[in-house]
């Protein structure tokens, strides 16, 4: 894909400094860039097949820029005074999805796009052409990297799992997504499906899975642990009102020591016991304790849940606070679905309708290694 930019009514060519009727951008108008993506560690992962990604703005101005390649698209927009929004990774051969917004300070102009390779990249930029400051978020469809967290001969039962009918817009019509059942659905899952009569969890964030205490639970991918704690749950009824819970920072690159990566934070709760401390490095694989029934529980269960770091909705890299009690952490609002998001029709919702909060979701599991959901 080439190079893209825009400059709201006015247009600039790749390394042109300076544009028509008064849209000047030079060197000597360079604003403050963002914070780069935190470095990528020696345990990142890297996946073949990732292709970079960047979008920057000229606030002010009103110009924008979404360019693509194999290196580093950021330093056309960063060397013209732009300030990076967006840094990630997309599939050169797969399907992947955008999500762009232009027109500060509400961002109302938004626009959503899937299609395979470059398309869906081209196609967004075409259709924000004429537009003020547009930010674009691009995300792989599928980045398979993760293992079940537990043996899948283990004894286990799913419960409840993510739903996209989250606030603020708290419902959903089904029938958007090419699915039968409520026009104002409450609890929708993956593939786009009414589950709110099933008994689940309205607003759940993550799965629970119902398992025997003492379980083995184990790293889903090669990262860095950092939260693991007992949290004070105030909840009477569970083993200990003391939650045992471990948190992991997985970083995603497609070229060894490239910066431009993908991060993703696992987050194991309501466990027994755990066997990792903050700063440890843990491999795929790896036990990092066991399942028990701690703070917010009512029976022995794994709650499962995936934040995502980079190229949420309106940030180029979000910080996760783990609170001290009453709070817990602020990651909830970049809660994703590690199935992805799979229906026969319709946009991720949560990638969009949420906005600020939000993010797209991505099908994680390696082959095979998906745990079943059960009935959800």
């Amino acid at each position: 894909m080439k190079n893209r930019y825009s400059l709201g009514l006015c247009s600039v060519a790749l390394a042109v400094l300076s544009a028509p009727l008064g849209c000047a951008v030079t060197p000597g108008d360079a604003l403050q860039t963002e914070e780069e993506v935190v470095e990528s560690t020696s345990q990142a992962i890297t996946v073949s097949g990732l292709n970079h990604y960047c979008s920057g703005t000229w606030p002010g101005l009103g110009g924008w820029a979404f360019t693509s390649g194999t290196s580093d698209p950021c330093a056309a927009i960063t060397s013209t005074g732009g300030t990076v929004k967006r840094k990630g990774l997309y599939s050169a051969s797969g399907v992947n999805r955008v999500v762009y917004r232009c027109n500060p300070p509400s961002y109302n102009w938004v626009g959503m796009y899937e299609g395979t390779g470059d398309a869906p990249l081209a196609a967004a930029y075409d259709a924000a052409d004429g537009q003020s400051e547009c930010i674009f978020t691009a995300s792989p469809r599928s980045l398979p990297i993760f293992d079940s967290p537990f043996s899948l001969s283990a004894t286990y039962t799913h419960a409840t799992g993510f739903d996209f009918a989250k606030a603020p817009y708290n419902t959903l019509n089904v029938t958007d997504f090419g699915q039968t059942g409520s026009t104002s659905a409450t609890i929708v899952d993956w593939m786009g499906r009414d589950k709110s009569s099933g008994g689940f969890i309205n607003g759940h964030d993550g799965h629970d899975w119902l398992m025997a205490r003492g379980t083995d639970i184990k790293a889903v991918a090669d990262g860095t642990v950092v939260m693991a704690r007992d949290w004070n749950s105030g909840y009477v009824g569970s083993d200990s009102p003391n939650q045992k819970e471990v948190a992991i920072l997985h970083t995603v690159r497609g070229t060894a020591g490239s910066s431009y990566v993908e991060q993703f934070i696992t987050y194991y709760a309501h466990l027994q016991s755990y066997s990792v401390v903050v700063g440890d490095t843990v491999t795929k694989g790896q036990q990092i304790g066991e399942s028990g029934n701690t703070g917010s529980s009512s029976a022995p269960h794994l709650h499962f849940s995936v934040i995502r770091v980079t190229n949420t909705a309106d940030q180029l890299s979000e910080t996760v606070t783990w609170g001290s009690p009453p709070v817990h952490s602020d990651g909830a609002d970049q809660a994703i679905e590690p199935y992805g998001w799979g229906a026969p029709a319709g946009f991720d919702p949560w990638s969009w309708r949420g906005y600020p909060d939000g993010a797209l979701s991505v099908a994680l599991w390696n082959s095979g290694q998906a745990p079943s959901t059960g009935t959800w």
